[in-house]
């Protein structure tokens, strides 16, 4: 495989408010040369064969909206959405590739400070159906949640993580 090479302009505004803030962004990404996944039936060995490549540009632009607000002294809520165009093209064994979509994605992280020293966390988060070099991947959410547990005055951390509590971060292509 060759590098990436990635063409990034952001512009940016943040505002705060104490211990919160609400944050902007546009951007445009541009990637050349970029590394693409192609999966190719063998018809002789009756199965897919997935090949990493150098075949493809991206090209994305979009927004971003951030915020992060402490309620009370217990509770933060810290969330983004993020809508954005998507666009793909180059050429795979020879067929040219052109896809494009308007696609979203969001994330929430929650943190309930439960005692000074034990945290219990959130993380929730959806991405929208989007395009690749050979069709499209669905969209798929998930949400994870973690116990935090300091010790010994904070020197020491124990966490118990449930990652996919529900079963739904299925990636169907």
């Amino acid at each position: 495989l060759e590098p990436e090479y990635i063409h990034s302009l952001e512009l940016g505004y943040q505002k705060g408010w104490g211990r919160n803030f609400l944050a902007t962004e546009l951007y445009y990404r541009n990637t050349r040369n970029l590394i693409t996944r192609v999966t190719d039936f063998n018809d002789s060995l009756d199965l897919f064969i997935l090949r990493i490549e150098n075949l493809n540009n991206d090209h994305s632009a979009g927004a971003e909206l951030m915020v992060n607000w402490k309620f009370w002294n217990f509770l933060t809520f810290n969330g983004s959405i993020t809508p954005y165009y998507y666009r793909i093209d180059g050429d795979i064994n020879g067929n040219p590739v052109n896809q494009e979509t308007f696609s979203w994605r969001s994330n929430l992280n929650t943190t309930f400070q439960i005692t000074p020293t034990t945290r219990l966390q959130t993380n929730m988060a959806y991405r929208s159906k989007t395009v690749t070099a050979q069709g499209t991947r669905k969209g798929y959410y998930y949400m994870n949640l973690a116990l935090r547990q300091d010790l010994f005055d904070r020197k020491l951390s124990a966490t118990l993580q449930l990652r996919d509590m529900f079963g739904t971060m299925k990636r169907d292509f």
